[in-house]
């Protein structure tokens, strides 16, 4: 793989800390944020050594605003195309499905669907544009994917890109009032196991990765407010936010590419107690 990273939506607590992980093993990293005035206080909470301040990026990209994706997209590929891309985007849209004003929901998933799907239209397809060239060869719409030998010789098809996208158990358990989350994250799922299906013989891989409850974000504000449900954890804890980073690093990583199309589920145990 080359060594531009992305991660979407990466102002969240496990986005910084994937962000460290990635340029501690020398990647360059491209983070997008929801607004503009977050880059500089982002810059400063992540307090990096020099060195690795000139390998961040950090790029305004709103989900809700068509003109923000474009331009966010323009400049991600302006630091070349990224092969690794973790996504952490998320809007917010918490209410009851009879209470919610149709247009307020349209709007929402204009922003978590249709505006993802866009921008992974845009990704993948710069991926397998620029493979042939990382590549060294001079054909870009080659219909057999250049292919490496393994250790034990065999075949692999190499590597293009690889996506991961951060789910959450309330895509198949939702609280009351998260059912416009769960749809979302649910069609988000739909979309990368998707492209792992159509892509993976061209070298683009996927895996979803469901979190459980977290503490960070919107997930400690909850379980500040419902202590109790943590005792529907085996683990009888919340994840933390490093936790969860360490893991979409690995899913990240060449070695997972063999986890493809596929949702992880990681949650304490959750999900496996009635």
């Amino acid at each position: 793989m080359t060594d531009h990273a992305c991660i979407l939506g990466g102002g969240c607590a496990i986005g910084q800390h994937l962000a460290r992980l990635l340029l501690d093993e020398g990647q360059s990293v491209t983070i997008t944020v929801s607004a503009e005035h977050r880059v500089p206080a982002l810059r400063n909470t992540l307090g990096l050594s020099q060195e690795q301040d000139d390998r961040l990026r950090i790029l305004p990209l709103t989900l809700e605003n068509q003109a923000s994706v474009e331009n966010g997209l323009m400049r991600i590929m302006e630091g070349g195309t990224p092969t690794r891309v973790a996504d952490c985007m998320h809007p917010h849209l918490e209410g009851l499905i009879a209470a919610t004003e149709p247009d307020e929901a349209a709007a929402y998933f204009a922003a978590a669907i249709s505006a993802r799907n866009h921008i992974l239209h845009s990704l993948t397809r710069a991926m397998l544009a620029a493979r042939p060239a990382l590549r060294g060869q001079p054909g870009r719409h080659a219909h057999h994917p250049e292919k490496h030998t393994s250790a034990n010789g065999g075949s692999k098809p190499a590597v293009a890109g690889r996506l991961v996208y951060l789910s959450s158990t309330a895509a198949g358990m939702p609280n009351a009032g998260q059912g416009f989350y769960a749809a979302a994250k649910s069609a988000a799922e739909a979309l990368y196991r998707s492209i792992g299906v159509e892509l993976a013989p061209r070298g683009i891989t996927t895996a979803m990765l469901r979190a459980g409850y977290v503490d960070a974000g919107r997930g400690a504000q909850y379980l500040a407010a419902h202590p109790e449900a943590l005792h529907n954890i085996p683990l009888r804890r919340a994840l933390t936010a490093q936790e969860v980073a360490a893991t979409l690093h690995w899913l990240l990583s060449d070695a997972a590419t063999g986890i493809n199309a596929t949702t992880i589920t990681m949650d304490g145990g959750l999900t496996a107690c009635k």
